[in-house]
């Protein structure tokens, strides 16, 4: 039934975007007037974007004793972004485990309790900026600036579910087997209470740089577009991937950044324009990039496919 959903929620933004864009394709910037200076600028934040993804990602593995090298935390945001446009439902996330299982001796279980960390912590710090974003920017008694701060609101707290499993009534609740390991795993990342504030902050520096892409890529079209505003759509345009299905997002997240560039007194055609050419950046880059870091990080990994097709979920061999 959450597949369902999901897939229902994503094929209703993609029409939804489609009929829009077809609405006002005559309002569509020429991408032949594009500022070329801005346009290298975008690719320059695009590529070091990959930097402040997999320094997050190098933290949470720390966690659970993993630490990567400074190339293997690009190489595996590169090839991480590249799996993901390969299919629906984040391929790139199977690549990286694998390696990490055959090279780094790291559990399934435990790149599972990595991947759960990483989304709860993302939730509360997306959650709890666009509550800040939405008080300070927003008109309460307007009822999308109202339904906005619900949904954020509800997003901090489930993001906080973590905290109340590892004590309280919540913590007796028995987990399936199969995911007890990634259970400890979780109580052993939220148990470092330093680490994870030190995380925390290094999604809101993922925020604050999604920010400066999205500003440069309207620059690139010669729309003068506030930061503030930039952050907000960064902010909120991150929340598509919970029901997003496509591969990494397409089509889902420029659909809504053209909403919310509309929310905050742009037009649908700009956020549109100004997030394809986001996403022209990002798979540019990680395209370019990915067979590079693939053969490098991969060079002499013992490869079966039965292992990677079929990876089991108990303990390191």
């Amino acid at each position: 039934m959450k597949w369902f959903i999901r897939i229902v929620l994503s094929a209703f933004i993609l029409c939804l975007g489609g009929w829009l864009l077809y609405k006002e394709r005559m309002l569509f910037p020429d991408f032949k007037d594009i500022n070329y200076i801005f346009l290298g600028l975008l690719f320059l934040f695009q590529s070091l974007f990959f930097w402040t993804t997999g320094w997050t990602f190098a933290l949470l593995t720390r966690l659970v004793g993993v630490r990567l090298c400074l190339f293997e935390t690009y190489g595996l945001s590169i090839i991480n972004t590249f799996g993901n446009y390969l299919g629906p439902f984040k391929p790139g996330a199977a690549i990286k485990a694998f390696y990490l299982k055959k090279k780094r001796n790291l559990p399934y279980t435990q790149f599972l309790s990595i991947m759960g960390a990483n989304v709860f912590l993302g939730m509360t710090v997306t959650g709890g900026t666009a509550i800040v974003l939405i008080v300070i920017l927003g008109n309460l008694r307007n009822h999308q600036d109202l339904i906005v701060l619900i949904c954020s609101t509800a997003l901090f707290l489930v993001g906080l579910v973590p905290f109340f499993l590892r004590k309280g009534p919540l913590s007796r609740i028995k987990w399936p087997a199969f995911l007890e390991s990634t259970k400890e795993g979780i109580n052993i990342i939220f148990g470092n209470l330093t680490s994870v504030l030190l995380i925390s902050l290094t999604y809101l520096v993922q925020i604050l740089h999604t920010g400066i892409i999205f500003k440069v890529a309207f620059l690139a079209f010669g729309i003068e577009f506030p930061f503030y505003k930039a952050v907000f759509i960064a902010v909120f345009s991150s929340l598509s991937y919970v029901v997003a299905v496509t591969p990494n997002n397409i089509g889902i997240q420029e659909t809504v950044s053209g909403l919310l560039a509309l929310l905050v007194g742009a037009d649908f055609i700009q956020g549109v324009a100004a997030s394809s050419l986001v996403r022209v950046s990002h798979i540019a880059i990680s395209f370019l990039l990915a067979p590079y870091f693939l053969g490098k990080l991969f060079e002499d990994v013992p490869f079966k496919i039965r292992d990677f097709l079929k990876p089991r979920t108990g303990t390191a061999s």
